[in-house]
């Protein structure tokens, strides 16, 4: 028998693209994952809760009482469906599924975070431990719905850490960019006063040296005026 996450049994169309097929190996991650569904599958069967959802074609228009629409409603969540959604949320696209066969019992498992699956799949387990036949059902919708809570909640955890940390990145990088910026300025401004600097310098030299050369004029000018000419 083949079931659980196979892709003709899987309950809603998110899951048929989460869902991959992959190469028929059995790793140990999928070996301890699926020896953990069994399990399930057998102490959910002792308390009359199917494996699977059951489902109902009928009739959605009539004409003339004749059926002219049909459509697929859902009757009853079994197993899967209370568990799908739980460990979908673990699954790596990038992770092929793997076919495990246990006795008679054939499952495609996704290996990804195996440790959390199972983990997910004995948190059911305690679930039916605690249950009778006639509230496990109850039961096991209560926990579906208060894991997709805490998953839920956790998510935007996360989104919102992943988001700070992003924020604080870019507020880093535009500090660093700011310094930088600041440097390169500094810098510029530190080469643009060498340089005023350096002509200074050339200027105040030119300086001196007409200074000095009018000034050795004038002297030669003085000397010439006070030697008696030869005439006299």
């Amino acid at each position: 028998m083949t079931h659980y996450l196979n892709q003709n049994d899987s309950t809603s169309s998110a899951s048929k693209q989460v869902i991959k097929e992959g190469p028929p190996v059995s790793s140990q991650e999928a070996v301890a994952i699926a020896t953990e569904l069994q399990k399930l599958d057998r102490q959910a069967l002792a308390l009359d809760v199917p494996r699977a959802n059951k489902y109902q074609t009928v009739c959605r228009d009539t004409y003339l009482g004749i059926c002219i629409g049909k459509h697929t409603v859902l009757v009853s969540i079994g197993v899967e469906g209370y568990l799908t959604e739980a460990l979908l949320r673990h699954n790596e696209e990038s992770t092929p599924n793997e076919s495990v066969t246990i006795q008679d019992d054939t499952f495609t498992i996704n290996p990804s975070h195996h440790e959390t699956k199972i983990a997910i799949i004995r948190e059911m387990e305690n679930v039916l431990t605690g249950s009778t036949p006639a509230n496990a059902r109850r039961m096991l919708s209560a926990w579906a719905e208060l894991r997709k809570e805490r998953e839920d909640i956790r998510a935007r955890d996360y989104e919102q850490v992943k988001q700070k940390a992003a924020d604080e990145y870019r507020s880093a990088q535009q500090d660093f960019e700011r310094m930088v910026a600041q440097k390169q300025q500094a810098r510029q401004l530190a080469i643009m006063g060498i340089g005023l600097a350096l002509v200074a310098v050339v200027l105040l030299g030119l300086v001196l040296a007409v200074l000095a050369i009018e000034r050795h004029t004038r002297l030669l000018e003085l000397r010439d005026s006070t030697v008696p000419s030869s005439s006299s």
